[in-house]
């Protein structure tokens, strides 16, 4: 029976054996033919980018970026996406603004970009790993960033990922075409696709490169596939996702141990370890400019898969519906997206794989000698059997993520691309032995006909489970079913043809890549990618801004005052894209005090509760606090030199009563009169509406709820909406809405309102005002109803309320009022200001309890804790005798690792900087070092004496230094190896014969 790997290297040399199989082609004919074949199944897969005018930037459409609905559409047309990923709001608020960010810090910088002084007043940008700076296709992208860049990157991640696995599954096997199964199957299995533009891919196409870099050392050792190894672990650490690379390495270092039990001798195994091991060693070594950086944020920041802050585990977390999930891994997902949201396979592919592993088991059993392939790919099934426990929380395996570092990890997600590893090396080992005939053709009859009983019990299963709202899933995993059984069938038909024919056999890997590319184009890509609303045009542009982009930028936001953007405009992360300073911030990790300064001053009702969420709170500016009164995010704005708020609509100072006292029923019920619902599609916006069915007797459907009137501004404003189903137009009947007001003193008569929207033409939504004059400053009792007109019997309509508010002034300017509306804030702190006298505080908590106080000034105070300070530093702090009004200061250079300051100070003063105080940072008063304090909880603040001087912030911190020289080491120390290598070699070519033995 012919071999179906070579002997290891330890085996004495011998002539092959003859096969009775095709002849194997040539290496480079091989990758030729992979190569063409990848490359026409991505244009096949995605020819509405390539050819159709399309994008995959999620931050086109569908996700607020630069406006609440995506990119700036001048014609006014809202387009919107269907959804095509589970976790949208990371790519586009992330991965997307921040490749423009990376390419600006490069080419028109010139630097490194240590640091984003543009989101969350100022985050490592490195050290967050997300940012995936060095990593290849990310920074090459990020030189051009456009769509077009963008879709660049994520075709070539798909197209590395195939090429990586290609090149791994051809060491395994001796046919480079059936590795092209597994490669091909391997670019589009689910997680690549329902993730495409997220930074993980970049690690998950690096994880057959593992398996590649260990196999080249364990076969053919040498300065070759040692640096293979190396650079495979540093790129899988620059990809971007630690998790997602813990994971891979791990699983890296299971294969490893593996491969060595299969060698012959310990000190054959000993010298390959160490090899491996010093491999891992210099590939970390390459990384350090990242992952140092990266540790130094883990000590200085919250992380919010930290399970000492998150309140759990996530290591532990996994998928408790086995009914809907695990049904996902065979079929693709098009239908069924928002209740399946991690990989699949599909039935062909999962048929191949089922093969591969079963031929592998049954040919270990009988001939020991052919152990080292079948080993390997009974390990994959193995590992992927153990992922998939741990994926349903199987007990023998979920201990797993109680381990160190594990507990941090998210396995459902961040197992996959290994999981995808295992099916798709399985699966060209499938297409290998039908090639070989190692498996007869009842063998790939008995195979197909269980994978196909497997499937029809899961379905039966499936069905007699619960309906999900909302979905007709049963409808959608039926036709996924047919599919999938229409295309196994294919794939078996097609390998027992070629037991027929020599052609059909040699072809037989390019033949079952049609049944497993099919079942993705129609299960899947069909129904996002291609259809109708799937991907956003090009024109959609979010790089190319806004008109109020433009007009913020010749105001002083890149240098000296910050905005703030709600409701989803200007999300957060993008305003890196165009260097303007926000507030905002979104991460997974946010310096020490951000989050408990962000959430202690906004009132987050979990903080004053008692609770953790100031720890894993992330401000981005669709919360809860954006239904409030402007008034109480001024102090915010005041401490944070946030100087702009941009809304799509009037801000004004806000106050939804119905947020804080509607029903919390969201569902319409015909038994109910009153319902509400968050996020109500009204006149083609999202709006919290208080829904009422008209009723004769008011009494049955009023709501109630006190409030005070405010003396300053008595005008009660709301939205009144009838008919908000568009689906059952309005008859010619008349429905009125009522508002009594009645106050607390019943000396007081109450008012009572009547309005009323019986014109069907016009919109859902009217708009009215109340005044309230007469009872300016009292507490009164709002009472809402509804009720159709004397004559009319109209009980089956629904009525709503929202944005019922007093607009209070606060002192805020409407400066821009065109596709957004900027209003400029009073009385915020410049970015640079000089104080003559701190208040010095014992605690944290009492800095931030000082804070809060409404008689505390930001203007006149700087607070300081003394639990950073040293002897000298406190007496010097103490020594200042000045007055309490701040002085600005002018910034003359801010860059994005340097802020350059002139001071004129008449005495000696504190210079104040709100950006995060976090360590790296150093302050040189006309080039002398000076210590850098914390002021105002989390902000920097350095001591300068009186007179001209000029302050100098740089972002220098050494563990980005000491990567670097590491990174640089490890690059000479193999550079000199390779070339002593090559030297040796051609000494060796030169000796005589005679000298060489």
């Amino acid at each position: 029976m012919m071999r179906i790997m070579p002997e290891l290297r330890s085996a004495p040399k011998q002539t092959a054996p003859q096969t009775v199989g095709p002849a194997r082609p040539s290496a480079g004919g091989a990758f030729i033919v992979a190569l063409a074949a990848m490359i026409v199944a991505i244009a096949v897969m995605f020819h509405p980018v390539l050819f159709g005018g399309r994008t995959t930037v999620i931050s086109a459409a569908n996700w607020s970026s630069v406006m609440p609905a995506g990119a700036y559409d001048s014609k006014s047309i809202i387009h919107k996406a269907a959804i095509r990923s589970p976790d949208q709001l990371a790519q586009a608020a992330q991965t997307e603004p921040w490749l423009k960010y990376t390419g600006w810090s490069f080419w028109h910088d010139h630097k490194f970009p240590l640091w984003n002084p543009y989101s969350g007043c100022g985050m490592p940008f490195i050290a967050n790993m997300q940012s995936q700076v060095f990593s290849p296709p990310t920074f090459i992208t990020s030189s051009f960033a456009s769509l077009i860049a963008v879709d660049c990157l994520v075709l070539s991640r798909l197209l590395m990922a195939g090429l990586c696995a290609f090149f791994a599954f051809r060491m395994l096997m001796p046919t480079g075409l059936a590795a092209l199964v597994g490669a091909v199957g391997y670019m589009f299995t689910g997680y690549m696709l329902l993730y495409l533009n997220m930074p993980e891919l970049s690690v998950a196409m690096m994880v057959p490169a593992l398996l590649l870099g260990i196999e080249a050392q364990v076969r053919k050792p040498g300065v070759g596939s040692f640096s293979l190894s190396a650079c495979a672990v540093a790129l899988s650490l620059f990809g971007g996702m630690p998790e997602e690379t813990f994971v891979a390495l791990v699983f890296a270092g299971c294969y490893t141990l593996m491969r060595l039990s299969l060698l012959d001798g310990w000190r054959l195994k000993l010298r390959t370890l160490w090899s491996i091991g010093c491999a891992y060693l210099a590939g970390l070594m390459l990384a350090l400019p990242q992952v140092l950086p990266f540790l130094e944020y883990m000590k200085s920041s919250y992380n919010l898969h930290d399970p000492a802050l998150s309140g759990k585990v996530p290591g532990m977390d996994f998928d408790q519906d086995l009914r809907r999930e695990l049904f996902s891994y065979i079929f693709p997902v098009g239908w069924g997206l928002k209740c399946f949201a991690r990989g699949f396979y599909g039935a062909a592919f999962g048929f191949l794989a089922l093969m591969g592993a079963a031929v592998a088991g049954w040919t270990l059993l009988k001939n020991k000698a052919e152990r080292t392939t079948c080993s390997i790919m009974l390990f994959l099934a193995a590992a992927f059997a153990v992922l998939l426990l741990k994926r349903f929380g199987n007990p023998l395996i979920q201990w797993i993520g109680l381990l160190p570092l594990a507990n941090m990890v998210w396995f459902p997600k961040y197992d996959e691309p290994i999981m995808a590893t295992c099916i798709a090396a399985l699966a060209a080992y499938g297409v290998y032995v039908v090639q070989q005939r190692t498996v007869k053709p009842k063998g790939v009859l008995a195979i197909a006909l269980t994978f196909a009983g497997l499937i029809g019990l899961l379905f039966v299963f499936y069905r007699s489970g619960p309906m999900i709202s909302g979905f007709d899933l049963q409808r959608d995993m039926r036709h996924n079913m047919h599919l999938g059984l229409s295309m196994l069938a294919v794939s078996a038909v097609l390998c027992l043809l070629s037991f027929k024919s020599e052609r059909m056999r040699k072809l037989l890997p390019l033949l079952v890549l049609l049944p497993v590319l099919s079942e993705t184009y129609f299960g899947f890509m069909s129904q996002t990618f291609y259809a109708k609303d799937g991907l956003a045009p090009r024109a959609l542009d979010p790089y190319s801004g806004a008109p109020y982009i433009e007009f913020l930028k010749g105001k002083d936001v890149q240098v000296g005052a910050r905005v703030l953007g709600v409701d989803g405009v200007l999300y957060p992360n993008w305003s890196s894209a165009f260097n303007i300073l926000d507030v905002r911030c979104y991460d997974a990790l946010y310096p020490t005090g951000y989050n408990t300064f962000i959430a202690k001053l906004l009132g987050h009702p979990e903080v004053a509760a008692g609770g953790q969420q100031e720890q894993h709170y992330w401000f981005g500016g669709t919360e809860y606090w954006t239904k409030r009164p402007l008034s109480e995010v001024q102090r915010l704005c005041a401490l944070t030199s946030t100087k702009y708020v941009i809304a799509p609509v009037p801000i004004n100072s806000r106050i939804d009563f119905i947020v804080a006292n509607a029903p919390t029923d969201p569902v319409y019920s015909s038994a109910a009169s009153i319902c509400y619902v968050p996020g109500a599609t009204i006149d083609g916006a999202e709006r919290d509406v208080l829904f009422q069915r008209p009723q004769k007797v008011l009494s049955k459907c009023a709501v109630k709820f006190g409030v005070t009137v405010p003396e300053s501004q008595s005008t009660l404003e709301f939205d009144f909406i009838r008919n908000p189903d568009k689906a059952c137009p309005p008859r010619d009947v008349s429905v009125e809405g009522v508002v009594l007001v009645s106050s607390v003193d019943e000396s007081i008569p109450p008012e009572h309102f009547t309005f009323s929207n019986s014109e069907p033409a016009k919109l859902h939504a009217t708009h009215y005002r109340v005044d309230l004059k007469r009872l300016a400053g009292k507490k009164v009792t709002v009472c809402l109803a509804a009720r159709p007109t004397p004559g009319n019997e109209c009980d089956w309509e629904w009525v709503g309320w929202s944005g019922m508010r007093f607009n209070e002034a606060v002192g805020e300017r409407c400066v821009y009022d065109k596709e957004v509306k900027i209003y400029e804030l009073p009385a915020v702190l410049p970015h640079a200001s000089l104080f003559s006298r701190p208040v010095l505080v014992d605690t944290d908590e009492e800095a931030l309890a000082l804070l809060r106080e409404r008689t505390f000034s930001p203007l006149s105070s700087l607070v300081i804790s003394k639990r950073d300070l040293s002897e000298q530093a406190r007496a010097a702090l103490l020594s200042l005798d000045g007055g309490n009004d701040c002085i600005a200061a002018q910034i003359s250079r801010y860059d994005s690792d340097q802020v350059v300051v002139d001071v004129a100070a008449k005495r000696q003063s504190l210079l104040l900087l709100t950006d995060i105080f976090y360590p790296g940072w150093r302050a040189y008063v006309d080039g002398i070092e000076a210590p850098v304090l914390r002021a105002n909880f989390c902000f920097r603040a350095v001591l300068v004496p009186a007179g001209a001087r000029q302050v100098v912030f740089r972002y220098d911190p050494w563990s980005f230094k000491i990567g670097v020289a590491a990174s640089l080491l490890t690059l000479l120390g193999l550079a000199g190896w390779a070339i002593a290598s090559l030297r040796n070699r051609r000494r060796a070519r030169l000796e005589p014969e005679v000298v060489r033995r």
